[in-house]
């Protein structure tokens, strides 16, 4: 039977290799089809001069008031990254006062019938719907920016920068309303400055505006953005300036966030503590908590697929998530290491060409953990930098350990092609006594779309290199490779989208002898009809030590489908081969189900074979969707004989009491009985 199963892997993997072979070359000789279209033309000027509302707009999505008549005027969207046609085109206007920026679109729509507007729950996901939004980098750095976006149903999300938490009065509310047309619909937006960083002065703020359609490839944006460009986290770059604000100067206002936790059933008790975010100027905030509750953070669920080292958790708690982008890589500084807090302290944000991130953190009591984490980054330009890392802490019972670290990295722009270089250099420390160092570097081209670009890499890690509070899954070891990937989307035919990666390593154990060797190569197509396919092969050699030496060898396929959908979509994985020298199969299986306009629900199945040994996941979701700012939900997690059931109620209000109802335990590994009721009132 096994003979059998490796045959048909065989026979699979030999399969992969001609795909891969046949779709690079056929997406070869497509890219570099541009179409030009006469008439589209980017803006040449330097600067828009917003128009001063006397009388502020009414956000109703009519786009009816007054103000609109004098308002600065965007007539017409490009495609993102594309000289294609617009399908169907947008106008703006862009007016503001001396409290608010506000925003007003009309997208004309033929086929109004196929306008996508799934989720009604606010920061729900939104990916999938109709949706127009703004983008604002209010630093003018080119370097990150906040968003604004509401979809055809007047559903908000927002992203601001440097990240946040979902608390609506600690991160800063704004307004936007929509209304159906004979041709489209319409959408309307008031975003108060104060949600802004800016610098002391300003008159001017970056923006790019953009509408996305659902069932077209990319977006459409104002201003125009080169074809050569993929990647919109890059929007910054390619902002647009908007000029003649009167942007206010905020008195420093610090928010309070108290909550109380009730929790009755096998331990009964009253917990309470306190959240606090202070301004300390437009651009720098600071952040304290005490007692902070994590109970009722659900945090990921993960798979059960095998891997030779620790898995990488996310981490979804709200103290850690506020400025996160401003703190150190996780290879030395992963949060989830922090099992505990009970008084901690942030300050992040920018100052001038300066990102500065500092936390402290404090558990009291036996077993006791702290953490001390700074970062200081020097921007140069739009592209380069130079950062100055500190990390300290522990794990409970442990001695401190200590890391160090100059980081540095510079960028330039040939043509519509960035290259880079970075260079790292880590120091440890465990109590006081000097560990072993980790070094890295690389050079690489982020190519234009349709052209092959690549990332040559080397690393050091010593084997007593020390990181309490780091993701380091694996010491002593050194070593390179190379990754070369292409990509590209197209406006029009059956396949949407298509990326090729390669990868190639090579590590040797840093005292000495050979450590590891693999090569990576994958597929992705994404069609138009809601379809995708991952294809991918893995082979690779590992020591484990100096008498063991396994070889893996595995093929992966993923097949998706109403991946345009919110509710509806689903995958089947299916990887199988060699790992450890055992025959290795992992399937997974996932399916959204809508049942009702407000009710969803999301079944989750994952099985691993690994030799005799096989582990098997089950993972089922229900939501129900009362209104924008209240649902209901509950999970099912089953591994292996365990099995935990939980249900939950949340209420996020615009102003008011968050209310969390958690019948039984999300973190639990089988069902405890009890409830949980916390109350968040902001002062």
């Amino acid at each position: 039977m096994r003979r059998a199963n490796r045959n048909a892997s065989f026979l699979m993997f030999s399969l992969l290799r001609v795909c891969f072979f046949g779709v690079f070359i056929s997406t070869r000789c497509a890219m570099g089809q541009d179409v030009s279209v006469a008439g589209i033309q980017p803006s040449t000027s330097n600067s828009y001069i917003v128009s001063q509302c006397a009388l502020s707009p009414k956000i109703d999505g009519k786009i009816d008031d007054t103000c609109w008549k004098s308002a600065t005027e965007i007539p017409s969207f490009y495609r993102f990254g594309s000289n294609s046609a617009v399908v169907e085109q947008t106008q703006a206007w862009i007016c503001a006062d001396h409290r608010k920026l506000y925003l007003a679109f009309h997208c004309i729509d033929a086929h109004s019938e196929l306008i996508r507007s799934f989720e009604t729950q606010r920061d729900g996901d939104i990916s999938k719907d109709d949706q127009v939004g703004v983008e604002i980098d209010s630093q003018e750095s080119q370097r990150g920016f906040s968003s604004f976006i509401v979809n055809a149903r007047g559903t908000q999300w927002e992203s601001i920068d440097s990240g946040t938490a979902d608390n609506i009065t600690w991160a800063g509310d704004w307004h936007a309303a929509t209304r159906r047309t004979e041709d489209g619909w319409t959408a309307e937006m008031a975003i108060p400055f104060s949600l802004l960083k800016y610098r002391p002065g300003m008159t001017s703020l970056n923006v790019l505006l953009f509408r996305y359609m659902a069932r077209e490839t990319n977006r459409t944006n104002w201003p125009s953005i080169p074809p050569s460009v993929t990647d919109s986290s890059i929007d910054a770059r390619y902002m647009q300036t908007i000029s003649g604000l009167v942007l206010p100067s905020y008195g420093a206002r610090a928010v309070v966030l108290p909550y109380t936790l009730l929790s009755m059933g096998q331990n009964n008790a009253l917990h309470y503590g306190v959240d606090v975010k202070y301004p300390l100027s437009t651009t720098l905030t600071g952040v304290a908590t005490y007692k902070p509750d994590f109970q009722t953070v659900e945090q990921n669920v993960t798979n059960v697929n095998f891997s030779y080292t620790e898995k990488y958790i996310g981490d979804q708690r709200p103290f850690f998530e506020e400025g996160s982008k401003f703190l150190p890589a996780y290879d030395i500084y992963y949060s989830s290491r922090i099992s505990k807090v009970d008084e901690g302290v942030k300050l992040v944000g920018k100052d001038g060409p300066f990102d500065i991130g500092i936390l402290g953190t404090l558990a009291n009591g036996s077993g006791g953990q702290q953490a001390v984490v700074v970062d200081i980054n020097r921007e140069f330009g739009s592209l380069s930098n130079l950062a100055v890392n500190f990390v300290q802490g522990n794990q409970p019972g442990q001695p401190l350990s200590t890391v160090g670290r100059i980081a540095g990295s510079y960028a330039w722009r040939h043509g519509p092609e960035t290259w880079y270089t970075d260079m790292q250099m880590t120091g440890s420390w465990l109590a006081r006594d000097p560990k072993g160092q980790r070094q890295f570097a690389d050079f690489g081209l982020n190519p234009m779309a349709g052209h092959p670009g690549f990332h040559i890499y080397y690393n050091y890690i010593a084997p007593d290199f020390s990181s309490n509070i780091g993701y380091v899954p694996e010491l002593n070891r050194q070593g390179g490779g190379v990754e070369v990937r292409q990509s590209n989307r197209f406006d029009s035919g059956s396949l949407q989208s298509y990326n090729v990666y390669f990868q190639q390593n090579t590590w040797q154990y840093a005292t000495g002898g050979f450590f590891h060797q693999g090569q990576y190569a994958s597929v992705d197509l994404g069609y138009r009809s809601g379809i995708g396919i991952h294809l991918g092969e893995n082979l690779s050699k590992r020591r484990i030590d100096p008498t063991t030496l396994y070889s893996d060898h595995v093929m992966e396929l993923t097949l998706s489908w109403g991946t345009k959908t919110l509710l509806q979509s689903g995958s089947i994985e299916y990887d199988s081969g060699t790992r450890a020298d055992q025959f290795y199969a992992f399937t997974a299986i996932s399916q959204g189900l809508q049942v009702t306009r407000n009710l969803s629900g999301n079944i989750y199945l994952d099985e691993l074979k690994l030799g005799e040994h096989v582990t098997k996941q089950a993972v089922v979701t229900g939501t129900y969707r009362l209104d924008p700012y209240r649902s209901i939900g509950g999970r099912l997690v089953s591994y292996q004989n365990s099995n935990n059931i939980y249900a939950s109620y949340g209420q996020r209000m615009r102003s008011g009491t968050d209310i969390f109802i958690i019948i039984g335990d999300p973190n639990s590994v089988t069902t405890t009985s009890g409830i949980t009721l916390k109350l968040i009132q902001p002062l």
